[in-house]
């Protein structure tokens, strides 16, 4: 019987309500001189069997221990395996690019939504021209993130998705041996209990090693939370969702500016850029940093398509700092010393002994600073796909952006993400808070071209 890793079983339990676990992925693909693209929800089918037919996670879902006792476990789908992954709904409205959005944010949003780690689905009625060619096909994945972190969803991409225009009629599905059985509350129960002692045993060397290096490194600096006009609310139900696009040219240039930045220093530099614009604006501006959330990875297998192999960080999002080259360079400075931290600390262990045993407890203290004590104003995660193009049948991803339902008080996340030359970022806020979505997206596009520009600050003869 197999449990799924501790991160996984603290996101199981972190959301309020199922649903919001899920991830949607959009993909838009150009269709106007494809020949082979599986356009219907049946070809569609076709199409994803010849594919991952042989993906375990389109024949398994994940259940509860009684009482919480474990971390959730797999066990066989009897409801709709394989071939039943695959549906269809129609684009609401018109079928313009706002009425795609909508309609992802319901698919998101859908009472059933989690209760498979794995649905494919074709989004009928797309007329979103200009923002997608005429005559896009869309498809969505929705994925559950207590089964998978970014990383492996991306993973699952480039198996679902070929870099390479493919015939794909002329492919046979591909056969799945199922090994997984169902079983009884009762068995996953008594498991549970059998398992008991290993995991008390991990916890303790565990948490032994984490004291050991505790005592070995120096303590992080205690973390300051400023309250901003962009917090969501506690109780804020609703989510409001922006897409762009940017080049990968222009965060280059803005890299160039400060030997040794990365593209997630940059990205969140334009976050902070953004933020102060905002803020500014609406004259709501705080005089110290705000605080962002930033994944960390951990080691693990290449190539995966299951489990959550992260730690999370918080740098201080440099919106107190007028001069966009020394916000840049401050703010990778900043995830630098937190990630060389995490590295060495005693966090990872920690967080392992405490997922080991208690991954229920850690997801209600996850859901505390979320809702009260609050631990960070935004959020940036980034997955990056690398420099291969995605293909459906011979049509080829044009545009892709990812919308997430989340708990109620998530704070402003902006998930990112690349396809081909161009960073894709998809942003999402409260409704309460983030009143002038449109306003923050335009800030946020100001914000990369205005990073880029230092390189030519910097080039300029004095």
């Amino acid at each position: 019987m197999e449990r799924i890793d501790g991160v996984g079983a603290m996101l199981y339990y972190l959301f309020e309500e199922p649903h919001r676990r899920a991830v949607v992925a959009m993909y838009a693909f150009d269709t106007r001189s494809a020949r082979a693209v599986p356009a219907t929800v049946d070809e569609l089918t076709d199409y994803v069997m010849t594919q991952i037919g042989d993906q375990p996670l389109l024949y398994r879902r994940l259940v509860p221990t009684p009482l919480n006792l474990d971390n959730p476990v797999w066990v066989a789908d009897a409801a709709k395996p394989g071939r039943g992954r695959v549906s269809a709904r129609t684009v609401r409205g018109a079928g313009t690019w706002d009425d795609t959005v909508a309609t992802l944010a319901a698919i998101a949003s859908e009472p059933d939504a989690c209760e498979v780690p794995l649905e494919v689905i074709l989004l009928d009625g797309v007329n979103a021209h200009p923002q997608l060619p005429e005559g896009a096909v869309v498809v969505a994945l929705r994925t559950d993130h207590a089964a998978m972190d970014g990383t492996a969803r991306a993973a699952l991409e480039r198996q679902l998705f070929t870099p390479e225009p493919a015939r794909w009629q002329t492919q046979p599905p591909v056969a799945y041996t199922d090994e997984t059985g169902i079983p009884s509350r009762l068995l996953i129960f008594l498991t549970a209990l059998m398992l008991m002692l290993a995991r008390i045993v991990a916890f303790v060397r565990l948490a032994g090693e984490a004291r050991r290096i505790g005592k070995e490194t120096e303590k992080a600096p205690p973390d300051t939370w400023v309250s901003s006009a962009l917090d969501t609310g506690p109780d804020e139900p609703n989510r409001v969702n922006e897409f762009f696009t940017v080049s990968l040219t222009t965060v280059k240039k803005a890299r160039a500016a400060v030997p040794g930045a990365t593209v997630n220093d940059v990205v969140t530099a334009a976050v902070a850029t953004a933020v102060r614009y905002y803020l500014e604006e609406i004259g709501e501006l705080p005089e110290e940093p705000l605080r962002c959330f930033i994944p960390i990875a951990v080691p693990a297998a290449s190539g995966r398509t299951e489990g959550n192999h992260i730690t999370r960080g918080t740098v201080p999002l440099w919106t107190s700092i007028d001069d966009d080259a020394e916000r840049l360079r401050c703010t990778h400075d900043s995830i630098a010393a937190v990630k060389a931290r995490v590295a060495s600390g005693p966090q990872i262990a920690t967080e392992r002994a405490a997922l080991t045993l208690f991954a229920p407890l850690a997801a209600r203290g996850h859901r505390r600073d979320t809702v009260e004590g609050r631990g960070a104003n935004t959020v940036v995660t980034n997955v990056f796909r690398g420099p291969q193009p995605l293909y459906l049948g011979d049509a080829r991803c044009v545009r892709t952006h990812i919308v997430s339902a989340l708990n109620k008080g998530a704070p402003l996340s902006h998930q990112v993400t690349n396809l081909e030359g161009e960073l894709m970022v998809s942003l999402s806020g409260g409704a309460g808070a983030l009143r002038h979505p449109q306003r923050y997206r335009e800030l946020l596009e100001r914000a990369f071209s205005d990073l880029a520009g230092l390189t030519d600050l910097v080039r300029r003869p004095a």
